[in-house]
């Protein structure tokens, strides 16, 4: 059944007769009749009993009548919702994020966004890089905030990019030096950030295998808030992002390093023919945040 023929059967109820339902709904008489034939067709019984005198509810009818009324509003609520999601003031938006985005930009761009789009709700989901890939992949995510790569198959979007820093214990012989050589990373014992799925960090990986740096590595770590304590401890040096190192709390010291190793931070979009409004809004509205 669909919702002409609900609302035929609920004027004429409503009305009494088929011509004031006809009236009402802008029909003819004949397409109310039609409407109502079809009604019945599809349930396997009669509903009403029409007569000149107008139209009245057979025993089956009544039974059905209010289940056929609460039909009526669902399509109302559907059709609302649809026409506030097509004006973007509803939605939804999966975004990718790991873990130094979440802490320090996600909650002043949520904050931003949804005081100007209250209707439309974000949901962050902050697997491990490979799972925010796999899932954009698949349209289980809208967006995704992630390092540039060369040759990945979706559209990407840069928002800022950053240099890799030394971190150090503090008082360590190489806090005396401004800048941090190649050199000096393979003299000291080194303490390493692995992604969640325990593989080396992309970015860091590319940098490091460019110049041929390899470490001393005595430990391993996937979260970057970690390898700041063993620092701190004096376990060993690290090199992390700068974003992560920002408003930190650790008793450490940081220093750039003598070569370039920058990476740029940006938002994935998998297929911007099939971008959501809701989607394409919040992308202009990072970009924007961004350059302001």
């Amino acid at each position: 059944m669909n919702r002409s023929q609900i609302n035929a059967f609920l004027k004429t109820v409503e009305t009494g007769t088929l011509s004031k339902a006809a009236d009402s709904l802008g029909y003819t008489q004949a397409a109310i009749s039609q409407l109502l034939n079809s009604l019945e067709s599809e349930c396997g019984m009669q509903l009403l009993i029409r007569g000149r005198k107008g139209s009245r509810l057979t025993a089956e009818g009544e039974l059905l009548f209010p289940y056929l009324q609460e039909l009526s509003t669902a399509y109302r609520r559907v059709e609302q919702k649809l026409s506030e999601v097509q004006r973007q003031d509803a939605g939804l938006v999966r975004i990718g994020v790991f873990s130094s985005i979440m802490i320090h930009w996600m909650p002043s761009i949520m904050a931003a966004f949804q005081e100007d789009h209250p209707g439309i709700h974000l949901r962050l989901v902050d697997g491990s890089d490979r799972e925010r890939e796999r899932m954009l992949q698949s349209y289980d995510l809208d967006c995704n905030f992630d390092c540039f790569q060369e040759g990945l198959p979706y559209t990407f979007y840069p928002l800022q990019t950053e240099s890799l820093m030394a971190v150090l214990p503090v008082d360590h012989p190489l806090c005396k030096k401004k800048r941090i050589g190649k050199g000096d990373l393979m003299a000291y014992p080194f303490i390493k950030l692995k992604d969640e799925d325990n593989r080396d960090v992309n970015e860091i990986t590319r940098v490091f295998s460019r110049y041929g740096i390899h470490p001393d590595v005595v430990h391993a770590e996937s979260n970057d808030y970690a390898v700041m304590a063993m620092v701190e401890h004096g376990l060993g040096i690290s090199v992390l992002p700068e974003l992560p190192l920002k408003d930190h709390h650790r008793n450490i010291e940081t220093r750039p390093l003598g070569f370039p190793s920058e990476r740029i931070i940006g938002i994935y979009v998998n297929n911007n023919t099939l971008m959501t409004d809701a989607t394409s809004l919040f992308l202009d509205y990072v970009r924007n945040w961004f350059q302001e």
